[in-house]
């Protein structure tokens, strides 16, 4: 504990479920929160730094999900947020939860759970979970967007009926499906551009796929990219 971290070590203390009666208890919260705040400061490429632990983040005052396959991806794909984050978005617990929230809500929709939602009329409604845009900026390096967001939401919704929690086990999973969503919506969008327009050799039915789109497949996929050449819209 030092200058530098003592405000968060106080924010654990106070935030902390254990009992705290020894030194030994405070210690084992101050070496969980320094392993959470050790990933922060780091990029994520350096093997010497460990991953946190479900208990580390129990320790804190912070529960992950009691579903264990769900709750060892929570751990693996916070490793990625933290390190994708700073020291100063970890240093107090609520900043942590933040990015807990965010990393669970993007691995629910992409499993297809649901929340119950009040419909406008006091009725609680069963809603599939959908992230926002807020919670994935806060995960860092996702080139999340007001144009691409719905995109980016519909291919989680895709991994539902595909590949699942499989297809987000791990933050650079995640990136790197939200970010081909951006690149083939942003092909898409050029092809009839009229300064700039998309190559349609570079163009097939899994790049609609990339971005959400429903219905295109090897048969109708030429029919679709004339389709886009010649929209007005």
């Amino acid at each position: 504990v030092s200058v530098n971290n003592v405000a968060s070590m106080k924010d654990a203390l106070v935030n902390t479920p254990n009992t705290l009666t020894s030194l030994e208890d405070v210690q084992a919260v101050v070496d969980s929160y320094n392993a959470i705040l050790a990933v922060a400061a780091g990029d994520g490429t350096d093997p010497s730094i460990a991953t946190p632990s479900a208990a580390d983040y129990a320790n804190i005052g912070i529960s992950l999900d009691a579903e264990q396959t769900l709750q060892d991806t929570q751990v693996a794909v916070l490793k990625g947020a933290l390190a994708a984050t700073n020291p100063a978005g970890a240093d107090t617990v609520a900043e942590v939860q933040d990015l807990v929230n965010a990393a669970t809500r993007v691995l629910k929709n992409a499993t297809g759970a649901t929340e119950m939602i009040d419909d406008g009329s006091g009725n609680l409604v069963s809603t599939p979970i959908v992230v926002s845009k807020t919670e994935l900026e806060l995960l860092g390096n996702v080139p999340v967007s007001d144009d691409n967001l719905s995109a980016m939401q519909k291919v989680l919704a895709d991994q539902a009926v595909g590949e699942g929690l499989a297809a987000v086990n791990d933050y650079q999973s995640i990136v790197t499906l939200l970010s081909q969503a951006d690149t083939a919506l942003t092909a898409l969008t050029l092809v009839g551009d009229s300064t700039n327009p998309t190559d349609l050799n570079t163009v097939d039915e899994l790049t609609f796929a990339s971005m959400g789109a429903d219905n295109v497949s090897v048969n109708n996929v030429a029919s679709m990219k004339d389709a886009l050449v010649n929209t007005p819209n």
